[in-house]
């Protein structure tokens, strides 16, 4: 028997799957102010950045509290994927990334609701996603709402 081993930290997992990662990444973030960002970035078959977002995305969204504008913001990420390849979102909301796997329990009837919708959106349309949580000041779209 070898070494039993060591699980990857969040941030390995994340640098892992961001180099390894062809195609589109979205970066998306929400304001309980009712703002939503989105900072997209395509990346080649070797790994190259070719088209990173000049300016991000800034929408308005009905969400009145945060986790409802970190929602709003994974939505206006979906409807930013045109094609079937694999998608990379990034948000630095871990209670929606966890919401969205399963992995914690959705509570509110609100927050299922957005779950819910996601779920359906993804499934219907055949999308290839994976959600990553990342920190805050990892956040490409996120400082961009401090403003």
């Amino acid at each position: 028997m070898g070494k039993p081993r060591k699980s990857k930290s969040v941030e390995e997992n994340l640098i892992e799957n961001y180099e390894m990662h062809t195609g589109l990444i979205i970066y998306a973030d929400g304001s309980g102010d009712g703002r939503v960002a989105l900072y997209l970035e395509t990346k080649d078959e070797n790994g190259q950045l070719i088209s990173p977002s000049r300016q991000p995305k800034i929408v308005s969204s009905p969400a009145t509290t945060n986790n409802e504008a970190e929602w709003e913001a994974l939505l206006a990420a979906l409807a930013e994927i045109k094609g079937y390849e694999p998608v990379l979102i990034l948000m630095d909301s871990r209670n929606v990334v966890e919401w969205f796997y399963g992995r914690f329990k959705t509570h509110n009837i609100r927050m299922r609701r957005y779950r819910d919708k996601v779920h359906e959106i993804v499934k219907k349309r055949a999308l290839n996603v994976k959600l990553i949580w990342v920190r805050r000041e990892d956040n490409k779209a996120g400082f961009r709402l401090e403003k």
